[in-house]
Protein backbone atom coordinates (compact mmCIF):
# COMPACT_ATOMS: atom_id res chain seq x y z
CA UNK A 1 0.00 0.00 0.00
CA UNK A 2 1.64 3.36 -0.67
CA UNK A 3 0.20 6.67 -1.22
CA UNK A 4 1.96 10.03 -2.00
CA UNK A 5 3.35 11.63 1.13
CA UNK A 6 2.33 15.28 0.19
CA UNK A 7 -1.49 13.74 0.23
CA UNK A 8 -1.06 11.86 3.62
CA UNK A 9 0.22 14.99 5.26
CA UNK A 10 -2.83 16.88 3.95
CA UNK A 11 -5.07 14.46 5.29
CA UNK A 12 -3.03 14.14 8.59
CA UNK A 13 -3.47 17.97 8.94
CA UNK A 14 -6.33 17.58 7.99
CA UNK A 15 -7.60 15.50 10.88
CA UNK A 16 -5.40 17.06 13.19
CA UNK A 17 -7.50 21.01 12.52
CA UNK A 18 -10.66 18.70 12.96
CA UNK A 19 -9.59 17.78 16.28
CA UNK A 20 -8.48 21.06 16.67
CA UNK A 21 -11.79 22.56 16.53
CA UNK A 22 -13.18 20.15 18.63
CA UNK A 23 -10.97 21.25 21.27
CA UNK A 24 -11.58 24.95 20.85
CA UNK A 25 -15.30 23.73 20.78
CA UNK A 26 -14.83 22.29 24.76
CA UNK A 27 -13.61 25.28 25.27
CA UNK A 28 -9.41 24.80 25.50
CA UNK A 29 -7.38 27.22 23.69
CA UNK A 30 -5.59 26.28 21.13
CA UNK A 31 -3.27 29.24 20.42
CA UNK A 32 -0.63 28.96 17.92
CA UNK A 33 -1.80 25.26 16.52
CA UNK A 34 -3.18 26.45 13.35
CA UNK A 35 -0.40 27.89 11.91
CA UNK A 36 1.84 24.92 12.02
CA UNK A 37 -0.45 22.03 11.49
CA UNK A 38 1.45 21.10 8.26
CA UNK A 39 4.88 21.16 9.99
CA UNK A 40 3.40 18.70 12.30
CA UNK A 41 1.85 16.70 9.86
CA UNK A 42 5.39 16.34 7.82
CA UNK A 43 6.73 15.84 11.72
CA UNK A 44 5.08 13.19 12.37
CA UNK A 45 5.69 11.70 8.47
CA UNK A 46 9.36 11.70 9.57
CA UNK A 47 9.19 9.92 12.95
CA UNK A 48 7.31 7.12 12.01
CA UNK A 49 9.74 7.04 9.04
CA UNK A 50 12.62 6.68 11.83
CA UNK A 51 10.69 4.59 13.76
CA UNK A 52 10.35 1.83 11.08
CA UNK A 53 6.64 1.96 11.06
CA UNK A 54 6.33 3.50 7.20
CA UNK A 55 8.78 4.02 4.26
CA UNK A 56 9.20 5.75 1.49
CA UNK A 57 10.26 5.18 -2.39
CA UNK A 58 10.79 7.95 -5.21
CA UNK A 59 8.93 7.20 -7.76
CA UNK A 60 11.20 7.59 -10.83
CA UNK A 61 8.95 8.81 -13.70
CA UNK A 62 7.98 12.07 -11.66
CA UNK A 63 10.52 11.92 -8.44
CA UNK A 64 7.34 11.80 -6.34
CA UNK A 65 7.69 10.80 -2.53
CA UNK A 66 5.85 7.66 -1.86
CA UNK A 67 5.03 6.58 1.54
CA UNK A 68 4.61 2.89 1.82
CA UNK A 69 2.97 0.87 4.51
CA UNK A 70 4.61 -2.57 5.31
CA UNK A 71 2.61 -5.52 5.95
CA UNK A 72 3.32 -5.72 9.71
CA UNK A 73 1.82 -1.92 10.06
CA UNK A 74 -1.40 -2.53 8.15
CA UNK A 75 -1.56 -5.86 10.63
CA UNK A 76 -0.96 -3.56 13.56
CA UNK A 77 -3.19 -0.03 12.17
CA UNK A 78 -6.13 -3.02 11.98
CA UNK A 79 -5.87 -4.38 15.25
CA UNK A 80 -6.21 -0.67 16.66
CA UNK A 81 -9.12 -0.24 14.34
CA UNK A 82 -10.24 -3.07 15.49
CA UNK A 83 -9.75 -2.97 19.19
CA UNK A 84 -11.45 1.32 19.36
CA UNK A 85 -14.23 0.17 17.28
CA UNK A 86 -16.93 -1.18 19.63
CA UNK A 87 -18.31 -3.99 17.45
CA UNK A 88 -19.82 -7.50 18.62
CA UNK A 89 -17.26 -10.16 17.39
CA UNK A 90 -17.42 -13.24 16.67
CA UNK A 91 -15.36 -14.59 19.98
CA UNK A 92 -18.34 -13.43 22.44
CA UNK A 93 -20.63 -16.55 21.32
CA UNK A 94 -17.32 -18.43 22.36
CA UNK A 95 -17.26 -16.75 25.61
CA UNK A 96 -20.68 -17.43 27.09
CA UNK A 97 -20.40 -20.91 25.58
CA UNK A 98 -17.94 -21.45 28.05
CA UNK A 99 -19.57 -19.64 31.01
CA UNK A 100 -22.71 -21.64 30.27
CA UNK A 101 -20.78 -25.45 29.96
CA UNK A 102 -19.00 -24.22 33.55
CA UNK A 103 -22.04 -22.87 34.75
CA UNK A 104 -23.59 -26.47 34.63
CA UNK A 105 -20.73 -28.83 35.63
CA UNK A 106 -20.52 -26.61 38.77
CA UNK A 107 -24.07 -26.83 39.53
CA UNK A 108 -25.28 -30.36 37.91
CA UNK A 109 -22.00 -32.73 37.94
CA UNK A 110 -19.15 -31.16 39.76
CA UNK A 111 -17.23 -34.42 39.07
CA UNK A 112 -17.55 -33.99 35.50
CA UNK A 113 -16.11 -29.99 35.70
CA UNK A 114 -12.43 -31.33 34.14
CA UNK A 115 -14.14 -32.74 31.46
CA UNK A 116 -15.76 -29.61 31.16
CA UNK A 117 -13.12 -27.25 30.92
CA UNK A 118 -11.38 -29.61 28.57
CA UNK A 119 -14.44 -29.12 26.02
CA UNK A 120 -14.80 -25.74 26.36
CA UNK A 121 -11.13 -25.25 25.51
Amino acid sequence: MSIPRDALSIVIASKMEDELLQIQEEGESGDGIENSLSERAYYILRRLKWAGWIETEIEARNFEENVILPDYTIEILNLLYTLTHKKNLEYNSYAYQTYATLKIAVTEEPSRLYDATRISI
